[in-house]
């Protein structure tokens, strides 16, 4: 890459644009990975995509919304992967569900990296406005999945709203942060809890959250399965 090309040429088109943004999120996104938990400065951005500092500024407003941005971005590949892996497979059951919701997280590391470090560092710093916004495309996308999951869980459990789902999926969003953050902890106390002692405190995420979504979601069939047996009792009383 010609540095000093880079950064004597601006971008215009629309097209240009967007090749510079995405470059910024691309550059970004691989620091970030090198040095987790960290987040890496605007100007170590800059300096590696072979751009001024102040050109970034003018994609983002701060380093913190360009990891909102890497962050929406893992958020919506988690949810269209997860309709994905149940299109794929038409027999649905616990077990698929619970399956589509972990492999992405597992194959991405980063995307609960960002997750993880959301409430306490990237949101704190970004505009009010733009916050909102973001949550709001987070629970359009929630809500387009919450949809699906009606019509396509109705034999499962037919009672269930699209909302009802939503729910499902926000919990199950939390349970499984709440998890990795428990997995995945700083190498300087990863050190400690490995001492045999004290590993239950660094469970295995894969296991752990896989047992706690069948948890969840079995509780989906439970008012239906209650509602079928109180039926049938009904039924004995009144024969």
């Amino acid at each position: 890459m010609n540095t000093g090309d880079c950064r004597a040429k601006r971008a215009r088109a629309p097209k240009e644009k967007e090749a510079r943004r995405n470059h910024i999120l691309h550059v970004a996104s691989q620091l970030f990975s090198a040095d987790a938990p960290q987040l890496p400065t605007a100007d170590k951005i800059a300096k590696t995509a072979g751009i001024a500092k102040g050109t970034v500024y003018l994609y983002f407003k701060s380093k913190e919304e360009i990891f909102l941005c890497l962050l929406e971005q893992h958020q919506t590949k988690w949810l269209e992967r997860v309709r994905s892996h149940l299109e794929q497979n038409p027999g649905l059951s616990i077990e698929i569900v619970v399956e589509s919701l972990c492999s992405y997280i597992e194959q991405e590391p980063q995307f609960f990296h960002l997750a993880s470090m959301s409430g306490t560092v990237i949101e704190q710093n970004i505009d009010k406005a733009d916050l909102i916004a973001y949550k709001s495309h987070c629970l359009t996308r929630f809500k387009k999945l919450g949809e699906f999951l009606q019509q396509h869980l109705s034999q499962i459990a037919e009672e269930r709203t699209a909302d009802e789902w939503v729910t499902y999926l926000v919990r199950s969003y939390a349970i499984l942060l709440g998890i990795w953050q428990q997995s995945n902890p700083h190498p300087s106390i990863r050190a400690v809890l490995l001492q045999p002692s004290l590993s239950i405190l660094m469970p295995d995420f894969s296991h752990e959250a896989r047992d706690a979504l069948r948890h969840l979601w079995q509780s989906a069939l439970e008012e239906k399965e209650k509602k079928k047996t109180t039926l049938w009792s009904l039924k004995s009383l009144l024969s």
